[in-house]
């Protein structure tokens, strides 16, 4: 498992690895509701709010999948490998492998901003401050 999200207001779990499968978890009842075969290896996951949207990513790409139908809605290949994704107020944050810092809208899956230079090795990253405004690396 690489990738992990609560859907606090669906009650539910949402797990995600390299096995091609995002699984819809019952958090009530602790048992698997669904498997969906996504057809990619996931490295992260993020969950769209009020939906049962996500975004998955893997290696260079970014898929907006629709888990209600279950179909892959979008997808975007970027110039780099991810390594790291953040997101918080309708925004991605991709670190990738060539130490840049990428932001995305979260639905559109569209390049907002790009920092470039030597981030060095980004090992993790999350979102502070008041409504988290701040990303930390």
């Amino acid at each position: 498992v690489t990738g992990t999200k609560f859907l606090v207001e669906r009650n539910e779990f949402l797990s995600a690895g390299r096995d091609k499968v995002v699984i819809i978890w019952d958090l009530e009842k602790g048992t698997k509701k669904r498997s969906i075969p996504v057809l990619q290896s996931v490295e992260d996951i993020y969950c769209i709010p009020g939906s049962l949207e996500v975004v998955l990513a893997a290696e260079d790409l970014l898929t907006l999948w629709d888990l209600q139908v279950p179909k892959q809605v979008k997808k975007v290949t970027l110039r780099s490998e991810i390594t790291q994704m953040e997101s918080q107020n309708g925004r991605i944050y991709c670190a990738t492998i060539d130490q840049n810092l990428l932001e995305l809208d979260a639905k559109e899956l569209t390049l907002q901003n790009t920092v470039v230079g030597n981030n060095d090795e980004i090992l993790d990253m999350c979102m502070v401050g008041e409504s988290y405004s701040h990303l930390v690396v």
